[in-house]
């Protein structure tokens, strides 16, 4: 089923170039477009006022649609939720790193493989006596074997990341989910490669705690993103930041706090939300949320599929000479199409791409081809001509 033509005018301004590199940055649909030309107008009018009021509520409401997307619980209460905002993946990953109380001797599983934010904080936290166990990769795919085959009595967290950045390969959650629940380990995930793009269940895959920016498959604005913190996780994680968002206490009562701790923080995702949000990308982030869900995240996803697979047998009959990373096995594709060739014919590649305004994620010898919903075989096939002429 192909995608309504209706959801493909949202990019109608793209229609001079051929924007394949949504793995770097999600380009915004036109809706969102026009709600951000339009909230700083409704905020001065205001005075301001519509920040304390209706776009609250709004906020309110983007948490629960992220919620809905990923699989998650949508309470009544506030008390309740899972969803924290942020500004990019990194915060995310960081507030699990730097608020989870850990041991000497504990051990954290990731992989070398991994965009290096990922991992970064777990590899600085070894000054702490905690070990890092990196899981190594084969040809770009991290396998649920070799994850499963290294958990020990020690490991504490396992931290990857749903898509890997460098391959494309969609790493099999639910099966590392479910060993980690039965194990009583932390399943960490950075969700910024797939999230908008592909089919995610938060419960189904056993996720405790899921990272995501805002600025690619969700195609929102840069300095937007959400945390994932399964309920029951909650109170394990030390809050990094303080202020009356998450601490049960106003400015009237700041004399007490000589008093410490006279003040607690409050219940739920709440005493990990502090200071001012970004009202303005919160809700714009919900509007293009909200097309991809009327869409539909399976339908984007089989789409994707479609096209990764039109690709790879156009090169294949093609005989280009690419070496394709991650796996062979569409059920670890990802809509994010990497391959190596002869690093040799980097220059004129790239001058060529450029020349054709062919927009992919290039470097020595190294492609991705980052697809979105509003993709199409001519896109591919505008790639796999300058390929052709050059290799």
């Amino acid at each position: 089923m192909a995608i309504d033509e209706k959801y493909l005018r949202e990019f109608d301004y793209l229609s001079d170039c051929i924007y394949l590199d949504s793995a770097s940055v999600g380009m915004t649909p036109q809706r969102t477009l026009d709600f951000c030309r339009s909230f700083q107008q409704e905020f001065v009018d205001s005075r301001g006022r519509i920040c304390f009021g209706p776009y609250g509520k709004m906020r309110d409401a983007v948490a629960d649609q992220i919620a809905q997307m990923i699989g998650a619980d949508v309470p009544l209460r506030r008390e309740d939720r899972e969803i924290r905002f942020i500004t990019n993946t990194t915060e995310g990953d960081n507030i699990l790193v730097n608020g989870l109380d850990l041991k000497p001797g504990d051990t954290v599983i990731s992989s070398s493989y991994e965009y290096p934010a990922a991992v970064a904080g777990w590899a600085y936290r070894q000054k702490e006596g905690i070990r890092l166990k990196l899981i190594p990769e084969k040809n770009g795919r991290i396998e649920a074997s070799d994850v499963i085959a290294a958990m020990d009595e020690t490991v504490k967290v396992v931290a990857f990341s749903f898509v890997q950045f460098r391959s494309g390969y969609r790493m099999d959650l639910e099966k590392i989910g479910e060993e980690c629940r039965r194990r009583g380990i932390l399943f960490c995930i950075d969700g910024i490669q797939g999230v908008g793009r592909l089919p995610l269940n938060v419960k189904k895959m056993n996720i405790d705690v899921l990272s995501c920016g805002g600025f690619k498959g969700l195609m929102a604005p840069f300095g937007t993103g959400f945390l994932y913190v399964r309920k029951v996780v909650q109170d394990r994680i030390r809050p990094s930041s303080f202020d009356t968002g998450n601490v049960d206490a106003d400015e009237e009562k700041l004399p007490q706090m000589e008093s410490f701790p006279a003040f607690g923080l409050r219940e739920g995702i709440g005493r990990l939300q502090a200071g001012s949000m970004n009202t303005y990308g919160i809700l714009a982030m919900g509007k293009s949320i909200g097309l991809l869900r009327e869409i539909g995240i399976q339908e984007i996803s089989s789409h994707l599929m479609r096209l990764e697979r039109y690709f790879r047998a156009e090169a294949k009959a093609r005989h280009l000479p690419v070496h394709f990373l991650g796996s062979p096995d569409e059920r670890y594709w990802s809509g994010n199409i990497c391959f190596t060739y002869d690093a040799k014919k980097t220059a004129r590649l790239d001058e060529l791409l450029s020349e054709k305004k062919i927009y992919v994620r290039s470097g020595p010898g190294y492609m991705r081809i980052g697809l979105h919903y509003f993709n199409t075989n001519s896109h591919l096939d505008a790639v796999l001509d300058v390929l052709g002429s050059v290799l």
